[in-house]
């Protein structure tokens, strides 16, 4: 008869398989997904004038992508749910694959735009799949940390993707193709591969996996089953949540947070070179290390929420941070000054990504809860279609970029007004 120490340790050791065999591979793909999306913005140093993107027109295509990416996020899980995560992680980055060799050929925006919706489509079920299938592995006191690791996928992508984007575009290639054809072409045929790879990787559930015992098959579904059931139907419903003032409060602060990080993503290599004139591999060099900072203030700032139990301010401080660090850098002479106030700008941003979601955990009524996570999610993703496309206008009307970063700083800084608009009100409904 097993004991709860005993129960425990099998927990633990499944807990280990699950984040080597299931969640580090997720974060893998989570990687490929952010790189796919975010490489356009070193492309867009080549390619802009080739194909005859103006300003307006790239910062239309950047958009473009959320376009497909906010519709194709249900129909995504749906499809997850009805073929197993084998087929529909073999779809999925099969569809990324094809559409970033078809970037490689692209001779007009038209082309470019209408794949750009494509991609989006492609992987707008990518994170919500992936909290769907993991949901079958981690019972409910091992979620948060299975579901955090992922997080980490985009700035680690930012990274290490600005420097690979940065050397193919500039390395020889047995085609002679252009080297922002080069770098996507290269891209695609590596999604491909791992598109083949993933499929056979994955099991669709417990009871596939060989690497389990069939006492740890049996731990994980009994434990997994005994979870709190799903919501019932009308609980969390829509006019309810529509009703919750701290719904809206949250929804518009994801948008702004978000809109000030998608805006910094894709812009951020022009803007570099606006500043120092750098080669392709130099910018992808030097944009890694804002999203060094991004990632580690993340980790670390979340860490610090959890082990002192206070919200609020560690979302509200950060964002007045990147606000007044953005400034600066709009400020600071070409050089290393800017740059240093663009990585502590980056860092903040990343700081205050990495603690929202607790804020509406914690201040929201449960049954809001329920499905206003889902809508303030997609308001995060409506961001990316609205705020990128913001920037060009602004850049043309100044001939600079500092317009459109004083714009950033004004949203972050009316985030973190908000955050506190949601203190008030959340003290009211739930005392602390």
């Amino acid at each position: 008869m097993s004991t709860a120490s005993d129960d425990e340790a099998l927990g633990a050791r499944i807990a280990r398989k699950v984040q080597v065999r299931l969640t580090l591979p997720l974060v893998f793909l989570m990687f490929l997904s952010s790189l796919d999306r975010s490489n356009v913005s070193f492309a867009a140093l080549q390619m802009n004038q080739e194909i005859g993107l103006t300003p307006q027109l790239y910062g239309l295509a950047a958009s473009l992508f959320f376009l497909g990416f906010l519709p194709g996020q249900y129909p995504s899980v749906v499809l997850l749910q009805r073929i197993g995560v084998k087929g529909w992680v073999t779809l999925m980055v099969g569809v990324w694959a094809a559409v970033e060799i078809a970037m490689a050929y692209v001779t007009s925006p038209g082309m470019f735009f209408v794949l750009r919706v494509i991609l989006g489509l492609a992987e707008g079920g990518m994170a919500p799949g992936i909290v769907v299938f993991l949901t079958r592995w981690a019972p409910p006191g091992r979620r948060a940390n299975t579901f955090a690791m992922p997080m980490l996928a985009i700035p680690f992508s930012l990274v290490l993707g600005g420097p690979l984007c940065g050397w193919l575009m500039e390395a020889a290639n047995p085609l002679g193709l252009a080297g922002w054809r080069w770098m996507f072409l290269a891209l695609g045929v590596g999604n491909a591969v791992i598109a083949v790879i993933a499929g056979a990787w994955f099991p669709n559930g417990p009871d596939d996996a060989k690497w389990l015992s069939d006492t740890e098959k049996t731990w994980i579904n009994a434990n997994v089953s005994a979870a709190p059931p799903p919501p019932k139907r009308g609980e969390g419903a829509m006019g309810e949540i529509f009703r919750e003032p701290l719904f809206w409060i949250f929804a518009l602060i994801w948008f702004l947070l978000l809109g000030g990080a998608y805006a910094i993503m894709f812009w951020l290599p022009q803007v570099l070179r606006q500043l120092t004139g750098m080669s392709p591999l130099e910018i992808g060099l030097i944009t890694a290390l804002p999203w060094i900072g991004n990632g580690l203030a993340l980790v670390i700032n979340s860490w610090h929420s959890d082990k002192t139990g206070e919200r609020f301010w560690h979302l509200s401080i950060p964002m007045v941070v990147a606000a007044l660090a953005f400034g600066a850098a709009s400020l600071a002479p070409p050089g290393v000054a800017g740059l240093i106030f663009l990585v502590i700008g980056a860092s903040a941003l990343g700081a205050a990504q990495g603690t929202f979601w607790a804020v509406p955990a914690a201040a929201m009524p449960p049954k809001a809860l329920t499905g206003g996570i889902a809508f303030i999610n997609i308001s995060g993703s409506a961001a990316g279609l609205v705020i990128p496309n913001l920037i060009a206008p602004m850049r043309d009307a100044t001939g600079a970029f500092a317009a459109p970063i004083w714009m950033i700083c004004g949203m972050l800084t009316l985030s973190a007004l908000l955050t506190m608009a949601a203190r008030a009100r959340a003290m009211s409904v739930r005392p602390a």
